[in-house]
């Protein structure tokens, strides 16, 4: 756990008063944004931020996504649950992991467009730094 998502946890149930039902961004264990949205957290944080120096969290009394529930947990939610929560479990374990894999995709992509842009920043700064060269190379 990274000291941001420490931070985050440390202090939930303050932060759930104060930023009731909104996703938060913590960097450098401060809280730098609040948005109702997400998506639009994890792209303004990305417009300002490193992949990986921030943290991204919902502020309400739900609990984190259960990456790693093991098989015998699931069958024994489905054995005792019967056919109606049977249904219910697998859909919201199914929108679950569509979720994350929505936001997979577009922080991928948001990454790669800052790739494309540092790229196209590189390929300016050589430009110049050609165009100086040449300007020297003329001097002589």
């Amino acid at each position: 756990m990274d000291k941001n998502e420490e931070y985050f946890k440390d202090n939930k149930e303050f932060l759930k008063t104060k930023f009731k039902n909104k996703y938060v961004i913590v960097k450098d264990c401060k809280i730098v944004g609040a948005f109702d949205d997400e998506e639009i957290a994890y792209a303004k944080a990305l417009d300002k931020y490193d992949i990986g120096d921030f943290y991204i969290d919902i502020c309400d009394d739900s609990l984190p996504l259960k990456n790693e529930e093991s098989a015998s947990d699931i069958s024994f939610t489905l054995l005792i649950s019967g056919g109606f929560l049977v249904g219910a479990v697998i859909i919201q374990n199914l929108y679950s992991f569509m979720s994350a894999l929505l936001l997979y995709l577009a922080s991928a992509l948001l990454f790669v467009n800052w790739v494309i842009k540092q790229m196209k920043k590189q390929k300016a700064r050589n430009d110049n730094l050609q165009k100086q060269i040449e300007e020297l190379k003329n001097k002589k």
